[in-house]
């Protein structure tokens, strides 16, 4: 990885380590905003200069508001910045993030760093029996999937650490950014594009927005073909956790399947960038369950990248 990415992990841990106190920005089912400032731990659970292994964790009473709209909705965007900095002058960080209840099997690792970190900053320790029934409070993890550094006028993007195989095609596509991001946001549209050969698809739900997601059914036109969802379709429920217009969209999609190889949520992110010719398209599948084949997996975003650019092409779409 290049010096200047490593300066920027660098960096970003740096604002993480110099801060205590976060902004949550959540939303009711409704869509109705809120925002809260919790104090939090943080922890990496693969630590690496080439890439940014972050978990979040807060203590939070299940009557606060943050708490249940994070039932509801589970993304979140975070906000890390030092309020005393001068006027133009803050650096800081904004992640967008999904967020939990600290599962079971992690609650001692969760507390364990809870509490030194606690302790480090003169509070009172934390153990599992604090955090767990009958008591009242109790740990939130966020596990960002998308990170940036700000200052200095500008917004970098923090590469993340993946715990699971990545899967990528790219490919320029002659239309603007604005066009290429209509057809990602539109469900007629991805009704056309996004199947990839040998298959149809429908949307049972579609909001394009962020916190908004979709349901797809995908059906393989052979019909003894053996799907993941059983018969032979697979069904895909997709969040959007973050669209930054018109450059990029990131979505978390778990496939429904009893088949544990499936289990999981797959992050795939959208990135458009201007070119002399078009927009360049890359699409990146991070932590593909082990139950969806690699090279299969690959020809099938190639597909879909050859229907986005032909879908385009139809409809006429000119370069601006």
């Amino acid at each position: 990885m290049s010096e200047p990415v490593r300066e920027l992990v660098e960096r970003a841990q740096r604002l993480l380590e110099a801060n205590q106190y976060l902004t949550l920005a959540t939303a009711d089912a409704s869509g109705r905003p809120w925002s809260s400032t919790v104090w939090y731990a943080a922890w990496q659970p693969a630590p690496s200069a080439d890439a940014w292994s972050l978990e979040l964790v807060w203590l939070s009473l299940p009557a606060a508001q943050h708490s249940q709209n994070l039932e509801a909705r589970p993304d979140v965007g975070i906000s890390i910045f030092d309020s005393g900095q001068p006027a133009g002058t803050g650096d800081g960080l904004q992640l967008a993030a999904r967020a939990e209840l600290v599962p079971d099997d992690r609650l001692d690792e969760a507390a364990a760093v809870f509490s030194a970190a606690s302790l480090a900053a003169g509070g009172g320790p934390w153990t599992r029996a604090q955090v767990s029934e009958p008591a009242r409070p109790r740990l939130w993890v966020a596990r960002p999937v998308a990170a940036y550094v700000l200052g200095g006028g500008t917004r970098e993007e923090v590469p993340l650490a993946r715990a699971g195989r990545t899967d990528a095609a790219r490919s320029l596509i002659p239309a603007s950014p604005g066009v290429v991001w209509a057809a990602l946001t539109d469900e007629q549209a991805r009704t056309a594009w996004l199947p990839p050969a040998g298959m149809t698809g429908r949307f049972e739900s579609f909001d394009a927005r962020a916190g908004g997601g979709y349901r797809l059914v995908l059906t393989y036109d052979d019909e003894t073909a053996i799907g993941k969802a059983g018969d032979n379709t697979d069904l895909v429920e997709v969040r959007f956790v973050d669209l930054d217009e018109p450059r990029r969209l990131v979505e978390e999609a778990d496939f429904v399947s009893d088949h544990p190889s499936m289990a999981g949520t797959m992050t795939m992110t959208w990135a458009l960038e201007p070119h002399d010719d078009g927009t360049v398209v890359s699409v990146t599948a991070d932590d593909v369950p082990e139950g969806i084949d690699e090279e299969v997996h690959l020809a099938a975003l190639a597909s879909t990248l050859d229907n986005l650019a032909a879908y385009v092409a139809g409809r006429g779409s000119e370069r601006r």
